[in-house]
């Protein structure tokens, strides 16, 4: 449960009172336990459990503290993170087209592997959006501009196809996000596929960086299986740079997958075509935790009246 708080600086100050409240409860706590046995009739001790009498107001106790602790994090105005539909929103749909996109460890190749599941991604692209197709080798080409029209993204993406070449992950996400300016859409988000690390061109973390003044979240594919693939002309198997590709995902505030086979490529488009039209917003949930401290409030009062008085001395 991802639960911030808004006034973070509310546990500095728990750091210091809460030692002290835990001791005045345990000193109150004893002496009272004491005072039993000091003030309680002879005859009226044998008609008294006395540990049972200790463990209750312990319980109690531990109640307050309870209460206390619950209230103190209800005054920090906890926030949980909501996803809720944008007006309108753009997307950057960028792929990868290097020659270890022509792989055929997935069937029949990586590249038409990845034109299938985008082709489900921009199938369920919903609500108001805009979308632009952007494909990279050490090259970046715009295949489709800005548009609404499905059609034109579908026929844009049957052309596609993987070539020889490097791998320029920075220079594409500049690419893009100099299409995305061209949107008057309030929410923008880029979805990157590449299968391998980065070789050409801008530092991918230098455009992460753009990405995230813009306030355009990068969301991060890496395609591939664990043991990489082997290109021709290259004695090393090609394998995904997950840690940049992750990093871009953190700095921008969007999020990586590991796509390792067609099927699970597949989910993970379906998976962001729900996330990409959406934004988060923190929803202040601080009166949840002073409701759940008014009922254990009310829990405290009905065993005091029910329990607690029956034995008192």
């Amino acid at each position: 449960m991802e639960i911030s708080f808004a006034f973070p600086q509310i546990f500095l100050i728990g750091f210091i009172l809460f030692p002290a409240i835990i001791i005045l409860f345990f000193v109150h706590y004893f002496s009272q336990k004491k005072n039993i046995f000091i003030f309680t009739e002879a005859q009226l001790i044998d008609k008294i459990t006395l540990s049972k009498i200790g463990f209750k107001k312990f319980f109690l106790y531990s109640l307050d503290f309870l209460i206390i602790i619950v209230l103190f994090l209800a005054l920090g105005r906890p926030q949980y993170p909501i996803s809720l539909p944008v007006s309108g929103y753009a997307v950057g749909i960028i792929i990868d087209i290097s020659g270890s996109m022509m792989a055929t460890d997935f069937f029949p190749s990586r590249i038409a592997v990845a034109k299938d599941a985008a082709k489900v991604f921009i199938n369920k692209l919903k609500g108001n959006f805009e979308a632009c197709l952007v494909t990279f080798n050490n090259n970046v080409f715009v295949n489709q501009s800005l548009t609404s029209s499905r059609e034109d993204l579908l026929l844009a993406l049957a052309q596609v196809d993987a070539n020889y070449g490097g791998t320029a992950i920075g220079d594409a996400i500049m690419t893009t996000l100099a299409v995305l300016e061209g949107s008057n859409m309030p929410h923008k988000v880029i979805v990157l596929l590449t299968d391998g690390e980065n070789n050409y061109g801008i530092d991918p973390i230098i455009a992460a960086q753009r990405a995230k003044d813009k306030k355009i979240p990068i969301y991060c594919i890496g395609m591939g299986t664990s043991t990489g693939t082997y290109i021709p002309g290259i004695p090393y198997p090609v394998r995904i740079d997950e840690g940049t590709l992750r990093e871009i995902a953190r700095l921008t505030g969007g999020e990586y997958y590991w796509g390792n086979s067609s099927a699970n490529l597949e989910k993970i488009y379906q998976k962001l075509a729900e996330k990409v039209g959406k934004v988060k917003k923190n929803q202040d949930i601080s009166s949840l935790f002073a409701g759940f401290a008014l009922l254990l409030i009310i829990i405290k009062i009905m065993i005091n009246t029910l329990f607690v008085r029956s034995i008192e001395i």
